[in-house]
């Protein structure tokens, strides 16, 4: 924080800037010039125990610095309204919702067979992004144990602490070990063809900001299966199938009937490649660009 507050101050007043954006939910307390900031998520204050350091941050200096700002970017309509209930000081109307965007020329359906040449694999559930605690991995993973004859799942992405080790014991437990595949890190330039190739792909978060992964595979034309919690029934739009995150059973029918009804699977493919249309760059840009510009006037 001390960089925000002497590093950051002192190179606006060196470059006589005219506004000072920051894309993440830092910036300076009594700034002399307009200021926006972004805020993605209230992440500290649902699992405090993964972000120590930032508990403090979010409870006394955030809600100095979105004083200070003459406009706060929240990327989705939930974390605008988590920000308005954990700062009822806020007024709503410093508040703009601009939705992250997508490369879609990077992100399409691609021709398959990648995949399979790559990591021998096909017929997969897929999850993608960094595996915490609330991106609620155990509850897939008993899900899956009530479809014995089910898909095989992918996990593509990082292990927060001993995740992995957790996952891979609770695996043993249920005798789905064979049907884990642990992808690790996947080159940027295969994560196209990962969506693509995938039967389905499952994001069973608990909580999120704003949920890129699901936007990403929607581009790539592959059918999406998602928890109905926090930001994401906002992303999805009509265009994913949603279940209770903490109800497995429902996941479990949920997963099945993607998998298995191929004309439903067809549906959320064409929902998804056309709602996934919506959150592009071009569109996010000029509303930040608007937003500037009314911010400078």
């Amino acid at each position: 924080m001390s960089w925000e507050q002497l590093g950051l101050r002192y190179a606006c007043f060196k470059d006589k800037l005219d506004l000072l954006y920051s894309p993440i939910a830092e910036g300076i307390l009594f700034p002399q010039l307009p200021q926006i900031i972004t805020v993605h998520d209230l992440l500290p204050f649902h699992y405090p125990s993964l972000l120590p350091r930032w508990v403090p941050y979010y409870e006394y200096f955030l809600p100095a610095v979105i004083k200070g700002s003459d406009a706060v970017v929240c990327i989705s309509e939930f974390t605008r309204q988590e920000v308005l209930e954990r700062y009822p000081r806020v007024p709503e109307e410093k508040l703009k919702v601009i939705h992250g965007g997508v490369d879609l020329e990077r992100f399409r359906p691609c021709s398959p067979g990648v995949i399979k040449e790559h990591y021998d694999l096909n017929d997969y559930l897929l999850c993608v992004g960094e595996v915490r605690p609330y991106k609620n991995m155990e509850n897939v993973f008993r899900a899956l144990e009530l479809w014995p004859d089910g898909p095989r799942l992918a996990i593509s992405g990082k292990f927060l602490g001993d995740q992995k080790d957790r996952l891979e014991s609770l695996a043993h437990s249920l005798k789905i070990e064979n049907r884990i595949v642990w992808l690790g890190y996947v080159p940027d330039d295969l994560l196209p063809n990962l969506y693509s190739e995938a039967t389905a792909f499952i994001f069973p978060s608990l909580y999120e900001g704003f949920g890129l992964p699901l936007v990403e595979a929607m581009a790539c034309g592959c059918p999406t299966l998602c928890s109905n919690m926090a930001s994401l029934p906002e992303i999805g739009g009509k265009a994913a199938h949603f279940f209770d995150p903490l109800e497995i059973s429902d996941m479990a029918e949920s997963i099945r009937k993607v998998c298995e009804d191929s004309k439903y699977r067809q549906k959320l493919v064409q929902c998804g490649s056309k709602h996934a249309k919506k959150f592009n760059w071009d569109s996010s840009f000029k509303k930040h660009m608007d937003l500037f510009e009314t911010v400078l006037s």
